[in-house]
Parts: structure tokens; C-alpha cells; sequence
């Protein structure tokens, strides 16, 4: 058997629409925008008091991540620091990407944004967001990455 990972665009149409349809959440319920072939893939779940999230941003730094939260959508942005050598030729491969990428996700739950705490270490997003208890007014915040 080879051990070679042949590109399946059905895998990645399979993956799209998986994303832009999860449980629970209409299509057209959240922005989707993606550029290139970068978007974080993330896992979310419930935590009880909380909600956890987990995002892969492989090659990417601390400082070139920007986190929009809110009380009903978690924004993950940034860019990888790059360039992929055009002049050369012969690839047999091209897929890496290094431009900007946004991925936009609703919650579900209401959170509270100003208590949200964030962790990145070897390419490994981690967010803890506090569920909202009370009906205080809800407002965007951006998170900081420690």
C-alpha cells in the first residue's frame, strides 16, 4: 500500500459542507468566509458552566490571531507569515497557503464575552467561555491570548 495522501476534493466538499451546516445550525444562521485553503478547524463543546473550544492553527503566532466574541458568534482571524516560492516549478504538491483566514461560528449558548480566557501553545487554540447566567446585556469583546 502506498503511503501517500492523495488530494479527494469529495473529502473536501464533504468537510465544507459539514461545516457550513453542523447540528442544530441553519446555513444561512452564521457568516461563513473563508480565503485559500486556510480555515481553522475547530471542535466546541459543553463544559457545564462553560463552553470550550479548540481550534488548529498550525504554523500561525500568538500575535497574528485575533478572537471577536460575542453573544451569539465566536470569530477566530489571522494570517500566517510567509510566502510559497512561485519561481520554482515541478511541484508536485501546492496546496499550503499563507494568506489571511476567518473562520465564524455561532454559539450555542449565551456567553459572557469579558470572562473569556484563551491559551495558544504549539498551534493549539483553547478558549474557555463562561455561560451567561443572568439576562445582562450582552456586548462584543475581543479576547486576549495568554
Amino acid at each position: 500500500m502506498n503511503d501517500i495522501d492523495f488530494f479527494d476534493p469529495f473529502r473536501q466538499m464533504n468537510r465544507m459542507r459539514r461545516r457550513m451546516s453542523g447540528p442544530g445550525t441553519p446555513f444561512l444562521d452564521f457568516e461563513f468566509k473563508e480565503t485559500g485553503l486556510r480555515s481553522p478547524l475547530i471542535d466546541m463543546r459543553d463544559a457545564g458552566k462553560e463552553i470550550e473550544v479548540v481550534a488548529e492553527l498550525p504554523g500561525i503566532k500568538k500575535e497574528d490571531i485575533e478572537i471577536d466574541l460575542n453573544d451569539k458568534y465566536l470569530s477566530i482571524k489571522g494570517k500566517s507569515v510567509g510566502k510559497v516560492d512561485t519561481e520554482k516549478k515541478n511541484y508536485y504538491y501546492k496546496e499550503r497557503s499563507f494568506e489571511e483566514f476567518s473562520r465564524t461560528v455561532p454559539l450555542p449558548a449565551e456567553v459572557l464575552p469579558e470572562k473569556a480566557e484563551a491559551e495558544f501553545k504549539n498551534g493549539i487554540l483553547k478558549l474557555s467561555i463562561p455561560k451567561r447566567q443572568s439576562k445582562e446585556k450582552p456586548r462584543g469583546f475581543k479576547v486576549k491570548i495568554n
